[in-house]
Order: C-alpha cells, then sequence, then structure tokens
C-alpha cells in the first residue's frame, strides 16, 4: 500500500454544551477527521457498534460514513478535531497508510501537546508545520502501547484516577478516596504513591491544573467560572494554586498561548 501524505484542512478544540449532540447524516464528512477525547463522558455510535467515551478514546472518522455521538451533560466532552485530507504520495515521509478507527491512548498528555502544536500552526496560516504534525500525532497514535488491565488495589487506583481526570471539579479529599478506594487514608497515600508516583493531592491538583490550561486555551470562559468548574472555592485560590504549579497566573497564561 502507497504511504500517505496528509493535509490539514481544519483544527480545533471543542468544549461542548450540556444540550450538545452531534450527527454527521448519512452524507458524513468529505475529508478525514482525527477526533480525539480530551475529558468528559459520552457514547460514539457508527453503524452497529457503539463506543464508550472517555479521555484517551482516539479516533480516526472516515470521509462518507455516519457517526452519532450523545454525552453525559454533566460531564461534557472536550475534544481535538482535525479534518485533513490523505494523498498517495511515495516521495515523501508520511503518515501510517492505515489507521485503526479507534484506539485508547492512556496516558494521553504527550499526544493532547501534539495536537495543540497542530492547532496553533494552522491558525497562524503554516500549512507545512501543521501538516508535519498532524504525521507525528498519527504516527503516535498508532504506535502507542495499548493499556492493560491492572487488577486488585491498581485497579481501584486507575479506576479511582479516571474518575478524578473525568471529574475534576468534585470534592477529592483524601478520605473521600480513601473510602472510595475501601482502604485507610495511609494506605491509600502509599498505593498512589506506587501506582502513579504521587500523593493523591497532588494527583488532583495536577488534574486541575492540565484541565485549567486546556480550558484557558481554548475557551474564553472568565476564570471565576474556571475556578468554579474544577472546584476552588473562589478565583484567588484558583490563581495561587495555579501559580505555584506553573510560574504563572492564569491570566498570563492565557495570553501567552
Amino acid at each position: 500500500m502507497k504511504p500517505m501524505r496528509v493535509r490539514v484542512n481544519s483544527a480545533a478544540r471543542f468544549f461542548c454544551a450540556p444540550d450538545w449532540n452531534w450527527d454527521t447524516s448519512s452524507r458524513g464528512f468529505a475529508d478525514w477527521d482525527l477526533w480525539v477525547v480530551l475529558g468528559g463522558t459520552g457514547v460514539l455510535r457508527t453503524g452497529a457498534e457503539r463506543f464508550p467515551l472517555a479521555r484517551g478514546d482516539t479516533f480516526v472518522l472516515r470521509p462518507r460514513t455516519r457517526y452519532r455521538v450523545s454525552h453525559d451533560p454533566s460531564q461534557p466532552l472536550h475534544v481535538v478535531a482535525v479534518h485533513h485530507d490523505r494523498i498517495a504520495d511515495a516521495a515523501v515521509s508520511s503518515a501510517p497508510s492505515t489507521d485503526p478507527f479507534h484506539r485508547r491512548v492512556v496516558p494521553i498528555e504527550f499526544l493532547a501537546g501534539i495536537l495543540d502544536r497542530i492547532i496553533r500552526f494552522h491558525l497562524r496560516g503554516s500549512g507545512d508545520e501543521a501538516d508535519a504534525w498532524l504525521t507525528v500525532a498519527l504516527t503516535e497514535r498508532a504506535s502507542a502501547d495499548q493499556p492493560q488491565p491492572a487488577t486488585g488495589a491498581a485497579a481501584r487506583i486507575a479506576e479511582l484516577c479516571t474518575q478524578i481526570r473525568e471529574r475534576p471539579g468534585d470534592r477529592w479529599t483524601l478520605g473521600t478516596i480513601a473510602s472510595l478506594v475501601g482502604a485507610s487514608p495511609q494506605h491509600v497515600s502509599r498505593l498512589f504513591k506506587q501506582s502513579v508516583g504521587t500523593s493523591p493531592s497532588r494527583y488532583v491538583r495536577d488534574v486541575r491544573i492540565a484541565t485549567a490550561k486546556a480550558y484557558l486555551r481554548g475557551s474564553s470562559l472568565p476564570l471565576k467560572r474556571i475556578a468554579s468548574i474544577l472546584g476552588y472555592h473562589d478565583e484567588f485560590h484558583f490563581s495561587n494554586q495555579f501559580r505555584s504549579a506553573t510560574g504563572v497566573r492564569p491570566s498570563e497564561f492565557r495570553a501567552s498561548v
């Protein structure tokens, strides 16, 4: 099969409204779409197949194919979509010529960073750079290790981490986390350190800061609203924690991207 060259047609980040749903109709798209879930939960349907959606689920949506997507209004989807053409070209270093339709990429942070570059270069009108980064994204997606099922305590911690990523605004105290895992706070702290490499409180903070960065990059929501969504009791607390983690205030970060 001939190698494929890719050409970005559009690239954007979407924070879906609670009442959002999506149906491409039977005509589908005229081009391909790399569609990546960065947050929220939902379901994608195509034909008789049904795919639950959560952070880390990625899809290569084919042209002229119907897709229907819905989500949980209490956990709205946050996605990146990169529409592109694929052109047979044996003369260039190119993206994989075949891609799995669905692939779960966990952790998603590295791929999310590549997607940010695609969006940034596309918005600047730097088509060659956007195309090159899309090739990197598709290659990374194709080669990413697939998560292996965890067992026992590790499985409980992994499931809890998923819940924290999907609902970073919940009240994630050590006591709450311990009760969900079914162990003492001290034991949970040790399990978290062994499984994740950090403490529960630091993990919650890091997830909130990563989610805040996504909102600051991809939305015009006021800082007070972002703070509320992420579980901070006021904008001042949010700003202080963001600055402690990143070295800059949220407003400075937003102005720099």
